[in-house]
């Protein structure tokens, strides 16, 4: 079980090598591990649904690169940990990747919920002018 009072405690935070062999060490490196296979997911969904509708490209571009990212310097910092590699397994730097990550996530869904639906407005409009536009002939002058 986790304690949440060891937290507070700065010998714990700053321990140059913490215990790797931790349950929450490895609950971690799955959630690290699934995030890089789900940014693979969304980007795979994403670039097919970006055919039928580029404004996707922003959505999918943040939330790969937050996915990936999150993930891969995750278990860069569990392996720091497991190996005993001081200072980048301290538990100091993996709570301040965890809190970046989770201000990352924040500023994506600002995004989604605040200037998105405004670009997909602004390019459903753009596709019924466009639907009404003359078209150029093939072929004349």
């Amino acid at each position: 079980m986790l304690d949440f009072k060891k937290l507070t405690d700065p010998s714990y935070i700053l321990d140059l090598r913490p215990d790797s062999n931790s349950d929450l060490a490895f609950i971690l490196s799955i959630v690290f591990g699934l995030a890089i296979i789900a940014s693979g997911f969304v980007w795979l969904i994403l670039t097919r649904r970006e055919k039928a509708k580029p404004v996707l490209k922003g959505i999918r571009t943040r939330l790969v690169r937050w996915l990936f990212t999150t993930g891969f310097v995750g278990l860069f910092l569990i392996f720091f940990r497991a190996t005993g590699i001081p200072y980048f397994g301290m538990r100091i730097v993996l709570l301040t990747w965890l809190l970046v990550s989770l201000i990352w996530l924040i500023l994506i869904l600002t995004y989604l919920l605040k200037k998105f639906p405004i670009e997909r407005s602004l390019y459903e409009e753009h596709v019924l002018r466009e639907r009404y536009l003359p078209k150029k002939k093939v072929g004349t002058r």
